[in-house]
């Protein structure tokens, strides 16, 4: 028997918006300490949630299955009820009868199901308790057997973030400790900083590592898990910000996927909302576009819809991210680009050629990404986007497409007054169109960094003052008033703009939301805890004079264009080489291959 997924409960350090989880009425109690629920006669208890539904028409139809099992431990007589949900038509009834639990006897009821009815639904249980009971666990299960024996490499960089990475270790160790193929899944903790106190041991490998930043430190984890024998890598944060049972879904899904170039791409969701989607899988056409962006996981019909909609969606441009990425090594043809961070996931997903899936309650918690963003990471963010044009051929790699992307990251910024990060954008224009060598130059991405840091002055994040009275909050202006500022920049084409415009507040979640930008001339920008802000004014000419140097970008770019995606397309194959990344990450392939035959005859002795 093989389990697809098992129950999972809420964490207190990941996540407790226990609609994501189950839901209940009536007399039941949830332990969260034991993982238990207890009943009194009467209580019921739904698994109709994002964490606990499962996708079965993704496993049916992209896997190999045999017959389908649900196995419940517990105590009590319970009325049991599985259903499988589907949008748009019929919910339909594939079991209802009472069924007795008895301790340490699991009950495994077969679930009986054609093609079609498996297709697009999702399953979930149900139970009224008849007596007093409790439920131990709960588990779907298969009685097929692997399509193949999946070896994962679990690949984790880290950069002078001990506390967090020491307790990932300690999580994964507790979890693989009991995992029924822990024998055949290893870890690589690969330190850019060299800092973390891990010793490496039969089932976690310590590696110090140079700072090549994310790029190099996953790309040296896929050097050992390739060289170690490993068929699969799984690319991972170093918090762990996820129910460990993402693993057990990842790995089961890899055995039975029926495609070699199986992938699984976690979603995430940000921590400030911890209910609502903020990416399952995205698109790059351009920009990064997150799917399903927003979706409020409280709502059964939004699990529905995600699950059928990625399932008959597979676009050429879809991408993961790699706070929790797997996939089949045997299928990666170029390793990552040196970016240092940002874009390297994307560019990894749009030149191999992997099937990319997700599953439901595989997903990762993190920072809201716009509180995140600064000068740094946008100009980090923008190279990327317009070198993606430069070497994938799934998309569109004309100029006029491309050029597109630096004006919008210029103009965008301009409109927002972030002037500096506007001149952070300029300058990765620049860099970009010095062409491939300068990546291979500033892998450490040391000098950048310290000229970007340079720039900064209003762009940096001040502690809030208690008696500082702030501005109103901000609001929408009226649609023509809207349209006005779009086309004149914000004001910055309209004379004596700031005797008028207005100022205002914005949470850092929406410093984007350009509806509650325009007509402003100064804004300030507060965390959303309320410690921290910075303000931004109005400058008139120093916008005017970006959009002149945006203009010339422009047109040098158009002309080089030709000359510079060929230099990528060279520059790509001998930067994202097995090749390359041996030689400069100071990875010795005769001495971790000794070291790692004997960290694989540990791991099989256990």
């Amino acid at each position: 028997m093989i389990t697809l997924q098992n129950l999972v409960f809420p964490e207190y350090e990941i996540c407790t918006e226990t609609e994501l989880y189950f839901r209940t009425s009536g007399m039941v109690a949830a332990s969260f300490e034991k993982r238990n629920f207890h009943f009194s006669p009467g209580g019921k208890l739904s698994f109709d949630t994002y964490f606990n539904a499962l996708s079965i028409g993704k496993w049916s139809r992209l896997c190999k299955l045999g017959k389908l099992f649900l196995r419940l431990a517990g105590t009590g007589r319970f009325q049991l009820r599985v259903r499988c949900a589907y949008l748009n038509r019929s919910w339909e009834v594939l079991y209802n009868d009472v069924v007795s639990l008895e301790p340490e006897v699991p009950l495994s009821v077969e679930l009986d199901g054609s093609d079609e009815q498996w297709r697009n639904g999702v399953l979930y249980f149900e139970l009224t308790a008849l007596s007093e009971g409790t439920l131990e666990s709960a588990a779907f299960t298969t009685d097929t057997q692997p399509l193949r024996d999946i070896k994962l490499a679990i690949s984790i960089t880290t950069f002078k973030r001990e506390a967090q990475v020491e307790e990932t270790t300690r999580r994964l160790r507790r979890y693989l400790a009991n995992h029924p193929y822990s024998a055949d899944i290893g870890v690589f903790v690969v330190d850019n900083g060299k800092s973390a106190k891990i010793e490496t041991d039969n089932q976690i490998r310590y590696i110090e590592n140079p700072n090549f930043g994310g790029s190099g430190g996953f790309a040296r984890g896929l050097l050992e898990a390739s060289d170690s024998g490993f068929s699969h890598c799984l690319f991972m944060d170093d918090d762990a910000s996820f129910h460990m049972e993402n693993l057990h879904r990842t790995y089961s899904f890899l055995q039975l996927a029926r495609k070699e170039n199986t992938a699984i791409a976690g979603a995430m969701i940000a921590n400030n909302y911890k209910w609502r989607m903020w990416e399952n899988g995205a698109l790059f056409d351009r920009l990064c576009r997150p799917r399903f962006k927003g979706a409020d996981l409280r709502l059964f019909s939004s699990v529905i819809e995600i699950e059928r909609e990625s399932l008959n969606s597979q676009p050429a441009n879809l991408y993961g991210g790699w706070w929790f990425f797997a996939f089949p090594i045997a299928s990666v043809q170029h390793y990552p680009f040196p970016f240092f961070v940002r874009g390297d996931d994307v560019n990894f997903c749009l030149t191999n050629e992997f099937s990319i899936q997700t599953l439901n309650g595989v997903v990762s918690f993190q920072d809201d990404f716009d509180e995140k963003e600064g000068a740094q990471t946008v100009y980090l963010d923008f190279r990327s986007h317009l070198i993606h044009h430069l070497t994938s051929h799934k998309i569109s790699r004309s100029p006029l497409h491309a050029i597109r992307i630096p004006l919008w990251f210029v103009l965008r910024n301009i409109v927002k007054m972030h002037y500096e990060t506007a001149d952070a954008v300029l300058q990765g224009w620049r860099d970009v169109l010095e062409g491939p060598e300068y990546f291979r130059e500033n892998m450490t991405h040391e000098r950048r960094r310290e000229s970007l840091k340079s720039l900064l002055n209003q762009e940096l994040w001040r502690e809030c003052a208690d008696h500082e009275p702030l501005p109103h909050a901000a609001v929408a202006l009226p649609l023509w008033q809207a349209h006005l500022m779009k086309f004149t920049l914000n004001g910055h084409l309209i004379p004596g703009f700031t005797l008028f415009a207005r100022e205002t507040t914005l949470p850092s979640e929406k410093k984007n939301h350009l509806s509650l930008i325009w007509g402003a001339k100064k804004i300030r920008i507060i965390k959303s805890d309320d410690t921290k802000y910075y303000t931004v004014s109005h400058q008139k000419f120093r916008g005017i004079k970006q959009v002149a140097k945006a203009t010339l970008l422009s047109v040098h770019t158009f002309f080089i264009w030709g000359r510079l995606r060929a230099a990528y397309t060279q520059g790509h194959r001998e930067l994202t080489s097995q090749e390359f990344w041996s030689s400069v990450s100071l990875y010795k392939k005769e001495i971790t291959r000794s070291s790692n035959q004997s960290f694989h005859s540990s791991r099989e002795s256990i």
